[in-house]
């Protein structure tokens, strides 16, 4: 079984799915960003890719500031 969730960058709002060994009493753990390609904080978004919409940060999705 895999030991993972997602996560998502507090830096550039990417989301990514990290399997590591992680501690759920933590909402903030220090992994790999792939986009921003430096070490940052990533906040824990849920088990299943469904969980994101209630726990993600929308301030650091740029789909919540495009204006038309």
């Amino acid at each position: 079984m895999k030991t993972g969730a997602y996560f998502q960058c507090c830096d550039c709002g990417a989301i990514h799915y990290i399997e590591c060994p992680y501690n759920e009493e933590d909402m903030y753990n220090t992994f790999w960003c792939e986009e921003c390609e430096e070490e940052s904080k990533h906040l824990w978004i849920g088990n299943s890719i469904e969980d994101r919409y209630l726990y993600y940060n929308p301030n650091l999705d740029e789909r919540f500031f495009i204006y038309y």
